[in-house]
């Protein structure tokens, strides 16, 4: 059995940690009926005897459940409405850190200004998080990249725990800015933490707000002309980010035939160190409707591949692979199911030569909570250079003209470090646009054969 600590940073990381815990503890009280401390809780919850603190093990009753997680940020708002909300007891109030003044939408103030002023204390939570936890396997950290206290602060605490955890598996959920983000600084500070994620997180789960706006505008809110609608709430962008973690984590808060410890995404999913960024895809994102129960397996299985149910803006269909992960969610389920349809998407999809043509197969026999079934794709794959080079230009946009440099260099920051980081990012893209050169083949083969609906249409012969 594994323990794991989520760590949120930042405005969106702690608004997405709130919906995901919520979403967690939920589906473990429709299951979890009798009052008894389970191993599935146990994977991210402690259960405390509340006056001393000391762990009680499993099997034990239900006394005072404690989520494992790490709440930070440099604002009080958002994580002070979580601590008085109905999750509120869930959380303890000494691995929790704000501050007043926030970081002004600066990744330097968040990294090097707050990164250093409070990095005894995160030091400190890390500790007393990881402490009680015999079988720690992976710190998953929550935050946004265009923002100051998530991206400058959110990847300080990933340079924090390569130092002191080096064994254990860091994982990043983060959320790129989309091309119209209101935030001028935006591009800056993507950039400059993309550089630390390379460096030093395990696995980058990358979602952007264009793809999150469009699946929510498409599909969340279905039934109202996409050019008549309001602007998408963050909180059902942000409620779609925690249904695909809570269903990432499902196999191992559940077990399955199939179960993937998280520990284990880094080695399954990166087979080269700086090509660590994995795409999402969710099928089906609407929400629960009554035509779900009667949709086919194969159908929903098709459907997660699509660009339409992808939570980056890129096409992973149209480019090569480098690896390939499916979780699937259902009772009617079988493992028979899930190898039926891989064998079919093996002749539509490619995998970039020096990777194995292998996929990463889990199974949760727990449908979630809104789907009879359901299915989770992560994808390592070449597509993911194009969203990064519209973020270059973006950056190079700005950069020619020095805009908005001088409130990084007051704390302390250079030119270089800039330069240092745009370097990356340009390395980055010419390694991803490599393997996106060896999906031409996979275009072709699915402008042959494959649908975008996911129906695979048989060649008739003339005559």
């Amino acid at each position: 059995m594994s323990h794991n600590v989520v760590i949120s940073i930042g405005q969106c990381g702690n608004q997405i940690g709130s919906e995901f815990w919520d979403r967690v503890v939920h589906s473990h009280a429709l299951l979890d009926t009798d009052g008894t401390f389970t191993s599935a809780l146990a994977t991210f919850f402690r259960n405390t005897d509340g006056r001393h603190d000391s762990s009680l093990p499993i099997g034990s009753r239900l006394k005072h459940l404690q989520a494992n997680a790490v709440l930070i940020d440099m604002e009080t708002r958002v994580v002070d409405r979580l601590l008085r909300g109905p999750l509120g007891d869930l959380f303890d109030k000494r691995m929790t850190l704000t501050d007043s003044c926030g970081s002004g939408n600066n990744w330097s103030t968040g990294h090097l200004t707050y990164g250093l002023q409070h990095e005894d204390t995160i030091s400190e939570m890390l500790r007393r998080s990881a402490e009680p936890l015999d079988q720690l396997q992976s710190f998953s950290v929550l935050h946004s990249m265009g923002g100051g206290t998530g991206s400058g602060l959110g990847t300080a605490v990933v340079k924090m725990m390569a130092r002191d955890y080096g064994k254990t598996a860091r994982l990043v959920s983060c959320v790129f800015p989309g091309d119209q983000d209101d935030v001028v600084t935006s591009p800056y500070n993507s950039v400059l933490a993309l550089k630390v994620l390379a460096e030093d997180a395990d696995s980058v789960i990358s979602l952007d707000n264009n793809a999150l706006s469009t699946v929510c505008s498409k599909h969340v809110l279905a039934g109202r002309p996409l050019r008549k609608s309001p602007p998408v709430p963050f909180d059902q962008m942000n409620d779609l980010v925690a249904r695909m973690l809570a269903d990432l984590t499902s196999s191992i808060r559940f077990g399955g035939e199939l179960s993937i410890p998280l520990s284990e995404l880094p080695v399954r999913m990166s087979p080269f160190p700086r090509m660590k960024f994995l795409i999402p895809g969710l099928s089906p994102v609407t929400g629960a409707l009554p035509s779900m129960e009667s949709k086919k397996i194969d159908r929903t299985f098709y459907e997660a591949f699509e660009r339409r149910n992808q939570l980056m803006d890129c096409d992973p269909q149209r480019s090569a692979y480098l690896a390939c992960l499916l979780l699937a969610r259902g009772k009617d389920i079988a493992p028979s199911d899930v190898q039926r349809n891989v064998d079919k998407m093996k002749r539509y999809i490619h995998f970039a030569p020096g990777s194995k043509d292998e996929w990463a197969v889990s199974l949760c026999g727990i449908p979630s909570q809104s789907h009879p079934r359901s299915f989770l794709t992560l994808a390592n794959n070449g597509c993911f250079h194009k969203p990064m080079q519209c973020l270059k230009e973006r950056f190079v946009a700005m950069y020619r003209g020095r805009a908005h440099l001088h409130h990084y260099l007051l704390n302390g920051m250079e030119a270089a470090d800039f330069e240092a980081s745009l370097e990356s990012l340009s390395a980055l893209i010419s390694d991803y646009r490599q393997v996106d050169a060896a999906g031409a083949v996979a275009a072709n083969v699915r402008d042959r054969g494959y649908v975008a609906v996911g129906v695979v249409k048989p060649k008739v012969k003339a005559g």
